[in-house]
Order: structure tokens, then C-alpha cells, then sequence
């Protein structure tokens, strides 16, 4: 599972235990990668490992490419909405995708000649590949009180230092910030601190998936107790 252009590191150890559902299929398609309906279903499952509250779950498709998106919120499932930080997790899964996890590597040639004649691409398999994009999401609330607290620059400092001294890998977040100019100067609106996850292994073998979106689920709910513990609090005090 690399990540978005670093080095694939170790992940962190996290003390867990997983269960699986009696009738948690250890099949994948019979195409030989994981479906779009795979990834969802399994990060569903996953986030409840993780003591993970879902909310807010979108599930849409482009008219014209027929792209699929799903993008879901989440949150410790002991924390009472509404929530002030929260972690967005999202993929997209282009046509090509859909077309190879439901008929294999055949699909494509089958649209252009007979299943008899010689291909160069027989004994060749595809490179399907999708992100995982996870986005942790502060409140209005939380980042007004953040701005007159702290300010932008320390404030986006913070937020990646509390991140850093989590995790031991190289996939580090970047937050994004964005400012309102106003009489008084420029006024904190929003920030956004996220970072990419490649899926490209697990979508051909579902045991794969399973164990990098559990990996991942427990570090989002780390990242989100640690944010809160740090943040929240002082939100509170407004």
C-alpha cells in the first residue's frame, strides 16, 4: 500500500483484535480484482473494528465517464453529534475499473476481436489502481476559536506535528487552510488536513484489503482521539 509519493513505510502496530463476520466472503470476484462494492462493504466492516461511526455516506455516478465516487464521514462512535472534527474518506472508481472487476482482463479485448483469434495481451493483466483519500475536517466553530487563539501559520504547524508524533510512516498529511479577508485582516475559514493512500495490490486480493483498511480505520480514529484531545478541548473554553 504506497502512499501518495513516498516511500511505502512500515505501518504502526496497532493492539487490536479482528473479527470477521460469520458469512464475510474471503472471495473476491471471479475476475481476479475487487469491485467497487468490495471496497465499500469492506471499509464499512473495517470502521466498525475501529470503533468508527459512520455518517453523511454519498454514493454517486458521472452521467458521462460513468465514474462511481463514494465518500463517507466518520467519527468515534463514542462521541455525541454534532462532532467538531471528523475524517472524510473517500475513492473514485473509473469505467475501466468497473469493466475489469466484473469480466477480467478479457473485457477490453473482447470489444475489439473474437475470443479466437491470437492477442498479445493474453497473458498480460491490467494495473487497476484507485486512492484512498482521507481528510480530516474541522469545524467553523473549532477553527474561529483556533484563529483567534493561535493563528494560521501555527495553527497548520500544530496540526501536522500532532500527526507526526502519531504514525511512523512517510505518508504525512498536509493541511490546507483558507482564509476570508475582512475589515480587521485576514480571518481563518476552514481547514482541511489530508493525504492519499494507493490501493493498487489489495484490488486483487481481498484478505489484502481487509487488513490495509482495518491498519488504516485504527489510525484514523488514533488521529481524530489525538486532534480532539488537543483541539477540542480549547474549543470548549469559548
Amino acid at each position: 500500500m504506497p502512499t501518495n509519493g513516498s516511500q511505502a513505510g512500515s505501518k504502526k502496530e496497532f493492539q487490536y483484535r479482528t473479527q470477521f463476520p460469520p458469512d464475510f466472503d474471503d472471495e473476491g470476484e471471479s475476475s481476479g480484482y475487487v469491485g467497487f462494492e468490495h471496497i465499500v462493504g469492506t471499509l464499512i466492516w473495517a470502521s466498525s473494528q475501529a470503533s468508527l461511526n459512520l455518517f453523511e455516506a454519498s454514493n454517486t455516478v458521472e452521467a458521462v465517464t460513468l465514474e462511481r465516487h463514494f465518500t463517507v464521514n466518520s467519527a468515534p462512535d463514542n462521541w455525541q453529534p454534532p462532532v467538531d472534527i471528523w475524517a472524510q474518506i473517500s475513492f473514485s472508481w473509473p469505467v475501466e475499473n468497473s469493466t475489469l472487476s466484473l469480466y477480467g482482463d478479457e473485457a477490453l479485448c473482447d470489444l475489439y476481436h473474437s475470443e479466437t483469434t491470437h492477442c498479445r495481451h493474453q497473458p498480460l493483466t491490467a494495473n487497476i489502481v484507485t486512492e484512498l483519500e482521507i481528510v480530516y475536517m474541522f469545524s467553523e466553530r473549532l477553527v474561529s476559536h483556533l484563529d483567534s487563539d493561535e493563528g494560521i501559520e501555527k495553527t497548520a504547524r500544530r496540526i501536522r506535528r500532532v500527526f507526526t508524533d502519531l504514525v511512523d510512516h512517510e505518508n504525512i498529511i498536509a493541511v490546507e487552510a483558507t482564509a476570508l479577508f475582512i475589515d480587521t485582516g485576514l480571518k481563518l475559514s476552514g481547514i482541511r488536513a489530508g493525504h492519499v493512500w494507493v490501493l493498487e495490490d489489495e484490488l486483487t486480493d481481498l484478505a489484502a484489503l481487509r487488513e490495509s483498511l482495518v491498519s488504516i480505520c485504527h489510525e484514523v480514529s488514533m488521529v481524530l482521539h489525538s486532534f480532539e484531545k488537543t483541539f477540542a478541548t480549547q474549543g470548549d473554553e469559548a
